[in-house]
């Protein structure tokens, strides 16, 4: 820590002397090295303290032109954060949308895809209740006939069901497909997003510090009243 009282030195008058003080406040400023405190008194301060203070970014403007910056960088913060939430508003609806993105088990309606083929095999099922165990059913007084004739056709029956079961399932599987396709689909704009509000949030950190910086400036003409 370096202290400074940067109060009016009356005694100095001559360029010379002005510089040499100039010198020797830059030189004992600049041996701060964590931090410095300077002190001076109102309306009597050292003419080397408005060089101190002043932002050189600042130089050529007046203060209410500050307070327009100051009030530029405001709209400007304003507008990063209400991108930053209308991303996070679209990001809570992908994952909506895709609840698995968010631990959630994969969700796909396979009903209406696979309904044609669940009602033929509903129907075949009713039509032949063997299929489920059910006694052989004849309604013929040539029983042994008809009943071969039954048989054959439940094996039929039953091929057909084992190939309408491996379509349900080839679509049930394609659904999934489409649906993982979705979800990567969904997982990499969420990614992209989230990136494009990382820098947002930046963008807004340098702009709080633009902020800051013209603050500070009015603080100081304010305090110092050079204008």
């Amino acid at each position: 820590m370096i202290y400074f009282n940067l109060a009016h030195n009356e005694k100095i008058t001559g360029l010379n002397e002005q510089e040499e003080e100039r010198r020797v406040c830059y030189v004992g400023i600049t041996r701060a090295i964590e931090s410095i405190f300077i002190t001076a008194p109102t309306g009597n301060y050292s003419n080397y303290l408005p060089e101190i203070l002043k932002n050189p970014k600042f130089v050529n403007n007046n203060i209410q032109e500050i307070e327009d910056i100051k009030d530029e960088h405001k709209f400007n913060r304003n507008s990063v954060k209400n991108k930053i939430a209308h991303n996070e508003k679209n990001i809570v609806s992908i994952q909506k949308q895709f609840p698995e993105l968010i631990g959630e088990s994969l969700k796909i309606n396979t009903e209406i895809s696979t309904r044609k083929i669940s009602l033929k095999i509903e129907n075949l099922k009713r039509k032949y209740p063997e299929l489920a165990d059910s006694p052989l059913k004849t309604y013929s007084i040539f029983n042994n006939f008809f009943s071969d004739i039954r048989v054959k056709n439940i094996k039929k029956a039953q091929d057909v069901i084992k190939e309408l079961e491996k379509d349900k399932e080839t679509i049930i599987e394609q659904l999934m497909n489409e649906r993982n396709d979705k979800i990567n689909t969904a997982r990499n704009k969420v990614k992209s997003i989230e990136s494009s509000n990382s820098d947002l949030k930046e963008k807004t950190r340098t702009i709080n510090n633009k902020i800051i910086e013209t603050e500070d400036e009015i603080s100081y003409r304010n305090l110092l009243k050079t204008e």
